[in-house]
């Protein structure tokens, strides 16, 4: 339990890691060099501005010197989104492939060791199979899973697996049953 929920912390840590790196890249100590300078040139624009402030060339320059600062922000601001756009295509077309995929195959082992173990063959490789699953999706999600075990009669049980979203009442795995995650943005759009 305890490997589960440090793995969620680990791979949302990587995944934050990974995103900071790529807007590190946009904002290196070149180009905030860059900016630091356009902004100090602009206050230096700004302060001779205060001593003639009816000279139109000095207006002019101010004005030169803000659209420079503007136009930097605005480069700034397409690196970003293309950063944010990376990393929502990075999620719908990997991580929520993966997880998806992940649930499913875990869904389809819990029916394959009912069956195994009603028929009164122990699906020990197919627990360890599971298991594994449960791990690598526990490297994506917060989950908690819960195993209660299901009279069949004849002084036999087999156990019974659900899997929830963290501490939620949300569930990913139903037995031999799985949701689907998706990404949905503010607007509820996907």
């Amino acid at each position: 339990m305890r490997y589960r929920a440090e793995a969620a912390k680990t791979g949302s840590v990587d995944v934050q890691l990974e995103a900071l790196s790529d807007l590190e890249s946009v904002f290196d100590e070149m180009s905030m060099d860059g900016l630091d300078a356009q902004f100090s040139d602009l206050l230096e624009q700004l302060h001779s501005l205060t001593s003639s402030p009816s000279d139109p060339v000095l207006e002019g320059v101010v004005r030169t010197s803000a659209q420079m600062l503007t136009q930097m922000f605005n480069d700034y601001s397409r690196k970003i989104d293309t950063v944010r756009n990376q990393q929502l295509e990075y999620l719908e077309k990997g991580a929520i492939v993966k997880v998806n995929q992940l649930m499913e195959n875990i869904a389809d082992l819990n029916q394959q060791i009912k069956e195994s173990n009603i028929s009164g063959n122990p699906a020990l490789e197919l627990n360890d199979e599971r298991n594994m699953l449960i791990d690598e999706l526990s490297s994506f999600l917060d989950i908690k899973v819960e195993v209660t075990p299901l009279d069949i009669g004849g002084g036999k049980s087999v156990d019974e697996l659900v899997i929830k979203l963290g501490e939620t009442e949300i569930e990913l795995v139903n037995r031999n049953v799985n949701s689907e995650v998706e990404i949905v943005n503010e607007s509820g759009n996907i």
